[in-house]
């Protein structure tokens, strides 16, 4: 494992990043930023999905992803690709998530793992019990994560907003009589319905808004204020896995927290992205794969799983 000063970390030497993430997840409000990359092999990419490729190219779409290349297109044909994404996507959702996948095993490892941590640290008052997962992905594959596990969650999108901020609601074992560890998720950019199907009420594009979407993401935006909310609180800590960078609000709401003393630790699967307007002299950047084959590299949620799991000895 490498870290942005691209000195390598062995198992025979004092790690300052440990030493520093273990009091930092002592008593620090937990938060975890998860972009598609999050979901491994577990579920198509969006570079998988080639039938919406290949229709925003023919419509001559530009961007640095697939979500931003739609978003460049004109009104008209933006929802002539959405319908193309949107049937591709339930098409691959159908099937299922694979849930014997590496990636899916260790997603849901690393989310034990972060409860295991909330658990033990008996200091923490109740409030501090939650862990918040800002996702910007659709599906649930982290629901499902968590419901395997049978670690408590709730769950919020603009679209399926239950009437609860992700601030409302921490879990209580009666029998124990004891706060427990809490997972709040907030979908950014939406959310699968619960029949698992994907539709365009459901999807909110980062850039390039029209001004009837802009309308009816109200709950986009005061999702993105109770994100701010939580990054700016005293000892927050975020963990970034799987993000390229592609959302411009995501991005402020970023750079706004760490300039008011938010810790950041941004996982590169392999190279990091190009994220306008954030200073990654103030972030650690994590690079589990720097020097490694294509075979050898790892998913960053492992990587960070076994980081916690050294600092829970230390």
């Amino acid at each position: 494992m490498s870290t942005d000063t691209g000195k390598e970390v062995t198992n025979n030497e004092p790690d300052p990043l440990l030493e520093e993430l273990k009091k930092a997840i002592g008593s620090g409000q937990i938060n975890f930023l998860f972009g598609a990359g999050v979901n491994g092999r577990c579920f198509k990419n969006m570079a998988d999905f080639n039938k919406t490729i290949e229709k925003v190219k023919e419509m001559g779409g530009t961007g640095n992803n697939l979500e931003e290349t739609i978003s460049s297109l004109n009104e008209e044909q933006r929802e002539s690709a959405l319908d193309v994404f949107i049937e591709e996507f339930n098409s691959y959702y159908k099937n299922g998530i694979q849930k014997d996948n590496i990636s899916f095993v260790n997603l849901s490892d690393l989310l034990k793992t972060v409860s295991h941590v909330i658990d033990l640290a008996e200091s923490r008052q109740h409030a501090s019990k939650k862990i918040n997962i800002f996702t910007l992905n659709y599906d649930r594959i982290v629901e499902e994560a968590l419901e395997d596990n049978g670690l408590f969650y709730h769950s919020t999108s603009p679209y399926r907003n239950s009437g609860s901020s992700i601030t409302d609601v921490i879990g209580y074992d009666v029998s124990k009589r004891t706060f427990i560890p809490t997972f709040s998720i907030l979908k950014i950019h939406g959310s699968v319905d619960p029949n698992h199907m994907l539709n365009k009420k459901h999807i909110i594009l980062p850039v390039k808004q029209t001004k009837i979407q802009d309308a009816l993401s109200m709950e986009f935006f005061n999702g993105l204020f109770e994100m701010k909310t939580e990054l700016t609180e005293p000892n927050a800590i975020l963990f970034v896995i799987g993000y390229s960078g592609s959302d411009t609000h995501v991005n402020s709401i970023i750079k706004e927290s760490v300039d008011m003393g938010l810790l950041v630790y941004w996982f590169a699967y392999s190279d990091m992205p190009d994220v306008p307007g954030i200073d990654f002299a103030f972030i650690h950047i994590i690079r589990p794969n720097d020097g490694k084959s294509e075979k050898e590299k790892i998913d960053c949620t492992l990587s960070l799983n076994n980081m916690l799991k050294k600092v829970l000895k230390l």
